[in-house]
């Protein structure tokens, strides 16, 4: 399994912060990592951190094949993109926002140069940027290039713990579902225009409503059984 872990808020040198009252360092962050690597919960894993001196939260980290961003260096800031005024707060940090931006053009232009009847094992023009892009590309030379993360700031990124350098991994392996799982969610909508984009996003089938109601009608006659039970026991100590 494949793991993004996305931090973005308040932090500094090595620490992020929650509400003012509770912090999370960067021990804390190695530490399940590498409990996760012992117990083989991952396959790779993506770190992104978008705060304050967001890099030195990888610092500690030192189990392979996790990849890890961060949108600032030690001693550099990050800065909040625009604040909703309803809200009265930041709604998306520079970093984050120059990445969803340049990802929404490259699916726009992609939406419209690509013809219907054109086979292809891609469900969406979501995807199909995600395939094209790189995490090196997308996470790390794109905001460098694209964007105006601030006065001093730059992005800090590593792989060198891992089989794949960042330039060969493509960003729908995070941000998307396998391709052998949007091939068989086309296979059981064929009357659909896509497949979902995202796992938790897949109509139930009909085989799998069934066997949905079937529960459900199987757990009513559960529970009136232990009513039963409970009424003779009750019965029996009276």
């Amino acid at each position: 399994t494949n793991v993004m872990v996305l931090l973005t808020g308040h932090g500094g040198d090595n620490f992020f912060k929650f509400q003012d009252g509770e912090e999370l360092m960067s021990n804390d962050i190695a530490s399940v990592f590498s409990q996760m690597y012992t117990m083989k919960r991952y396959n790779q894993i993506l770190f992104i951190s978008d705060t304050c001196q967001a890099f030195t939260m990888a610092d500690e980290i030192k189990v392979p094949n996790v990849y890890s961003v961060g949108s600032s260096l030690k001693g550099q800031n990050s800065y909040a993109s625009h604040s909703d005024p309803q809200v009265g707060q930041s709604v998306i940090d520079r970093y984050s926002k120059v990445i969803k931006d340049f990802v929404d053009d490259a699916v726009s232009m992609t939406s419209s140069s690509q013809s219907d009847a054109m086979p292809s094992s891609l469900d969406s023009a979501t995807v199909a940027v995600m395939e094209r892009f790189n995490l090196h590309d997308a996470l790390v030379r794109i905001p460098m290039t694209h964007g105006e993360l601030g006065a001093n700031s730059k992005v800090g990124y590593t792989d060198s713990l891992c089989t794949r350098k960042m330039n060969t991994v493509p960003l729908s392996d995070f941000f998307a579902a396998p391709l052998k799982e949007r091939e068989r969610q086309m296979k059981q909508r064929k009357h659909a225009a896509s497949a979902s984009l995202w796992m938790h996003e897949a109509n139930v089938t009909s085989c799998e409503q069934e066997a949905v109601v079937e529960q459900e009608c199987v757990l009513p006659e559960a529970r009136i059984y232990d009513y039963r039970v409970k009424e003779e026991i009750l019965d029996g100590m009276s």
